[in-house]
């Protein structure tokens, strides 16, 4: 059976996304989908940044836009 998190990653993983909440902190950031982990704060997609390679979690895929597939 899958987990949300393993649907998660089969949809975005490797896609090159932006953060479209204005309340992230990685607002509009642009980054690629590199994975996804079971946190304390519950399933998220790992992100990494182009500009900084900092590695950042998003929780909730509204937050997310694509904007290449891979």
């Amino acid at each position: 059976m899958h987990t949300k998190l393993d649907k998660m990653i089969a949809y975005y993983a490797g896609s090159e996304v932006k953060i479209i909440n204005e309340h992230h902190p990685h607002f509009l950031a642009i980054g690629e989908v590199t994975g996804g982990e079971e946190t304390t704060a519950g399933p998220g997609l790992k992100i990494k940044r182009f500009d900084t390679q900092e590695q950042f979690f998003v929780y909730d895929t509204q937050h997310l836009r694509i904007t290449k597939r891979k």
